[in-house]
């Protein structure tokens, strides 16, 4: 009960400091202090750019009516609580406090990542998302060929294993999950590649993530497990040993699967046909588009943790 007293004297005595705040003071670059919320606020004249720290900036227009912000962001309208605390010059936007940061006034905003727009079944919203994983971001160039975002800059896939080499130090990747951005135009061909360089790192599973809502402020993701065989990645060096990595031939002769083939979401319904006592190979054809993988991906999901059942996938060329 004293507890209780004391946050709610707190909050009515930090209030109680709080106001209005004006286009003059508010004018400038704002940075999460306390609570959850956008990363970053800016502000300069009618204009305003919110940025979740994943480069996810969001430009508009916005106004100030007593203690409430009106922001017309891309089309978006919406309203939210704002005030100042000039004790501790402190900002609260949407009940979360942020500090003003005087050395990025003009810095410049970066360009919003193109996600391929994929909405999924798996969303979490941004509280939940921050800084759970490491964070890569695949794209294709204006030239169409494929590329990744590490730390923020633009480079080639084959710098992927010294991404990941950083991502984890205590021998455990196989249980670590990275979050991958995917990119507009984006392929199943494109993710296989991907895919070869975290297995041969020894990562054996990622969490794809295809788009962001910004008035829920929410990810779309998929969680995807990472199953290719040795003949896949005969010119890179083999990956650490695990009791998982197999030629293909000899998954075959070892398990003798049953084998489904899948083109088209046409053939999504020879899954229902899975039982719990067979060991499955599932063959994807590459030209599957990335909108029913990402499906697919989901319902093979469902199957293994419902049926219990042994479930490899393999993208073919």
């Amino acid at each position: 009960m004293k507890k209780l007293l004391f946050l709610t004297l707190t909050c009515v005595l930090f209030y109680s400091c709080s106001k209005n705040i004006d286009a003059k003071t508010l004018e400038g670059t704002w940075w999460l202090s306390i609570g959850n919320g956008d990363y970053e606020l800016s502000f300069k004249k009618d204009s305003i750019y919110i940025d979740n720290g994943y480069g996810l900036p969001y430009s508009g227009k916005y106004y100030i009516r007593k203690d409430s912000i009106f922001m017309n962001i891309e089309n978006t309208f919406t309203k939210a609580k704002i005030l100042y605390n000039k004790k501790d010059s402190l900002l609260i936007f949407n009940n979360s406090k942020y500090w003003k940061r005087y050395d990025t006034v003009n810095r410049m905003i970066t360009k919003k990542f193109d996600f391929i727009n994929i909405e999924t079944k798996n969303i979490i919203d941004l509280n939940n998302f921050k800084s759970i994983n490491y964070l890569l971001k695949v794209i294709k160039n204006y030239n169409n060929e494929l590329k990744v975002i590490l730390n923020d800059k633009i480079t080639d896939t084959e710098q992927i294993p010294y991404f990941l080499a950083s991502a984890c130090n205590d021998g455990e990747n196989s249980k670590s999950i990275i979050d991958v951005f995917v990119g507009k135009n984006v392929s199943l061909s494109d993710l296989k590649e991907i895919y070869i360089f975290f297995y041969t790192s020894n990562y054996k599973s990622v969490r794809l993530v295809t788009n962001y809502n910004f008035e829920t402020r929410s990810f779309y993701f998929t969680n995807e497990n990472i199953t290719l065989f040795l003949d896949d990645i005969s010119m890179f060096p083999p990956p650490p040993p695990h009791h998982g990595n197999l030629y293909r031939k000899y998954f075959i002769k070892k398990f003798n699967p049953v084998t489904i083939e899948i083109s088209s979401a046409n053939d999504f319904d020879k899954l229902s046909k899975i039982v719990s006592d067979r060991v499955y190979l599932i063959s994807i054809d590459v030209n599957l588009p990335m909108k029913d993988y990402l499906h697919l991906t989901q319902v093979i999901n469902n199957i293994r943790k419902n049926k219990k059942v042994k479930i490899h996938t393999e993208i073919l060329e």
